[in-house]
C-alpha cells in the first residue's frame, strides 16, 4: 500500500508541475519603457536607411507625377474648339498635342497656298479670255444679225425657245459666259461662217436663211475662246476645292480638340486616372521584433 501511495503522490506532483509550467508560459510579459524606447530607436534608424536607399527613386517618381499634373491641368474644351476653329491646330497646341497641331496647321497652310496659286492662275486666264473676246466678238455684229435674220434689235422680243438668254448691257461675267456658251450669240464672232460665207456676205446677198434656229455658224475663235474659259474655270474649281478642304480641316481640328480636351479632363479628374500613382516606403511596425522594410507603389490606369 505504501508503494501505491508513493506512486500516487509522485504522479500528482508531476501533474501540478506541468500545469504550473503551462500557466507560466501563457503569461504575456509587457515590454518595459527601456525596451520600448530601444525598439522605437531601431525603427527610426531603419526608416532613415530606407529613405537613403529609395530616396532617388521616390524623388524621380514625385517629379514625374508633378510633370504629369502640369501636363493634364484642366483645360477648356470650348476654348480649344474656338482656337482650332480660327486656326486649325491651335486647339491641339493649347492642350499640348504639338504633333497633331503641326499636322492640322500644315494642312491648312498647304490648302491656302494652293488656293491662292490656282485662284491667281484663274484670274490670269480670265484676263486672257476676256481680252480675246473683246478682240473677236462684236456686240454690234450680233445686233446686225438680229435685225437682218430676226427682224428686231433686242433678243427680248424674239422666239423665246431659240433666244433663251439676253445679252447684258455691260461686259459682266455673265456676258463673257453667254457669248461663247450659247449658239444664239454665234454670229457675233468675227470668223463665224455658214456655207462658206460670213454674216455680212449673207446680208449683202439678202440671204435671210441664216437663223440659228435653222443652222449654227462655225467659228474657230469661239472654240478657242471656250477652251480658254474652260481652263480658267478649272483653276477656279481647284481653288474652291482647296477652300473646302480648309473648311473641312478647320471643322475636324476644332471638333477633335473639343473631344480630346474633354476626355483628358475627365481622365485627369478621375481617381482611376492612368497618371495617378502613389509611392510609399515604410516599415511593418514598431512593435515587431524584426521590422521588414517595404516599398509600396500604387499605379492606376
Amino acid at each position: 500500500m505504501s508503494s501505491d501511495k508513493a506512486a500516487k503522490k509522485i504522479m500528482m506532483i508531476t501533474i501540478l508541475l506541468i500545469t504550473f509550467g503551462m500557466n507560466i508560459s501563457a503569461i504575456e510579459l509587457k515590454p518595459s519603457k527601456l525596451n520600448f524606447e530601444y525598439e522605437r530607436l531601431k525603427f527610426d534608424n531603419n526608416r532613415l536607411m530606407l529613405t537613403d536607399n529609395f530616396g532617388d527613386a521616390a524623388r524621380k517618381l514625385s517629379a514625374d507625377k508633378s510633370m504629369n499634373k502640369n501636363f493634364y491641368t484642366k483645360k477648356s474644351p470650348t476654348k480649344a474648339f474656338l482656337m482650332s476653329l480660327v486656326v486649325p491646330g491651335l486647339g491641339q497646341y493649347y492642350i499640348g498635342d504639338k504633333k497633331k497641331a503641326i499636322v492640322y496647321a500644315g494642312a491648312d497652310l498647304v490648302s491656302w497656298l494652293l488656293y491662292f496659286k490656282w485662284d491667281g492662275q484663274g484670274n490670269k486666264l480670265t484676263d486672257q479670255y476676256e481680252t480675246f473676246s473683246q478682240a473677236h466678238w462684236s456686240r454690234s455684229a450680233y445686233i446686225d444679225y438680229l435685225w437682218f435674220a430676226e427682224g428686231d434689235s433686242s433678243d427680248y422680243n424674239i422666239n423665246k425657245k431659240i433666244f433663251t438668254h439676253h445679252l447684258p448691257s455691260t461686259n459682266t461675267q455673265q456676258y463673257y459666259e453667254m457669248t461663247g456658251k450659247y449658239d444664239q450669240f454665234a454670229w457675233g464672232w468675227d470668223d463665224a461662217s455658214l456655207y462658206g460665207a460670213g454674216l455680212y456676205e449673207h446680208i449683202a446677198n439678202n440671204d435671210t436663211n441664216i437663223s440659228v434656229a435653222d443652222s449654227v455658224p462655225y467659228s474657230a475663235n469661239r472654240f478657242i475662246y471656250e477652251n480658254m474659259r474652260l481652263k480658267a474655270n478649272n483653276k477656279y474649281d481647284y481653288a474652291r476645292k482647296m477652300l473646302m478642304i480648309s473648311v473641312f480641316n478647320r471643322v475636324i481640328s476644332s471638333v477633335a480638340a473639343f473631344i480630346v480636351t474633354k476626355n483628358k479632363n475627365e481622365r485627369a479628374n478621375s481617381p482611376d486616372s492612368e497618371f495617378s500613382f502613389n509611392l510609399k516606403a515604410d516599415l511593418k511596425s514598431v512593435y515587431s521584433k524584426y521590422d521588414t522594410p517595404h516599398l509600396k507603389l500604387r499605379y492606376l490606369f
